[in-house]
């Protein structure tokens, strides 16, 4: 507000009202600009790490997909107390998740 106040070439007089005014209109001004320099910078590279992690994405739902069966009604013989609960096995052809 100082720099506003410096460029005038008339006289200016502070006064809380005054004051309140450029306060919120420099606050306006200031996040429009930081918006409009948000989606210049930002989302250009917003799209390029999206771009590069699909592929790691996909991987990854793809090892998940093959590493559970869900078996339900199932009674661990050394452990009765897990009856009924969801177990998770591993198949043989899997690889170990990294």
């Amino acid at each position: 507000m100082y720099v506003y106040a410096s460029y005038v070439r008339a006289p200016f007089y502070f006064s809380q009202y005054v004051v309140v005014y450029l306060y919120l209109g420099h606050i306006c001004v200031t996040f429009g600009l930081a918006f409009i320099f948000s989606l210049a910078f930002e989302l250009p590279f917003l799209n390029l790490e999206k771009l590069v992690t699909k592929r790691l994405d996909q991987n990854k739902r793809k090892r998940r997909a093959s590493f559970t069966h869900f078996h339900f009604n199932w009674q661990h013989p050394e452990h009765p107390e897990l009856k009924d609960s969801v177990v998770l096995t591993r198949r043989r052809t899997d690889r170990f998740l990294t």
